[in-house]
Parts: C-alpha cells; sequence; structure tokens
C-alpha cells in the first residue's frame, strides 16, 4: 500500500473514534452485554429432593423416639398403630 492511502485511512479512523467518543453510548453498550449474559437458572427445590437426602437413620431415630413418647405419656394404641404402620422397624421383637 502507498503511504498516502494509509496515512487518509488512518485519519478517518482516528477522526472517527474522536466523533463516536463525544456521544454517550453506555445505554447501549448495557443492551448489548445483557443480550450475551448468561441468565442464572432459578433455584428450585423439589419437596421430593429434599426427603431423599435425609438420611435412612435420623428417620428411624425419630420413629423411636416417637414410640417412646407414645409409650411414656401411656398411648399404647398409638404405639401399637405404629408397630402395625412400620412393620420394618420391628426388628428386635
Amino acid at each position: 500500500m502507498e503511504p498516502e492511502i494509509i496515512l487518509r485511512s488512518a485519519a478517518v479512523v482516528i477522526a472517527l473514534i474522536l466523533l463516536v467518543s463525544n456521544f454517550d453510548l453506555s445505554a447501549y453498550w448495557n443492551k448489548v452485554t445483557a443480550f450475551f449474559k448468561r441468565k442464572p437458572k432459578p433455584n428450585v427445590i423439589d419437596e421430593e429432593d429434599v426427603v431423599a437426602d435425609k438420611p435412612f437413620l435420623e428417620i428411624v431415630d425419630l420413629w423411636y423416639s416417637l414410640k417412646g413418647k407414645c409409650t411414656e405419656e401411656g398411648l399404647d394404641q398409638a404405639a401399637e398403630k405404629l408397630d402395625e404402620v412400620f412393620p420394618l422397624f420391628n426388628s428386635e421383637e
């Protein structure tokens, strides 16, 4: 390329940069960057996941404490019904 064309091209580019720098383009820039940003996925917790995450031994321990409270308070029928509803927890009998 000839030096004259390079100088003219550089002058046009510098003139365009000076012209554009006088305008406030931040609103447009924010729209363009917002378009390309990834939107975060909503953090949805299913009730099934919460129940599935509880350790099995904790549930068994709560069952034994409920049965113990029923027998302490004299609620023998409630303790028997707990035995009927959860027969697998009665392995010691």
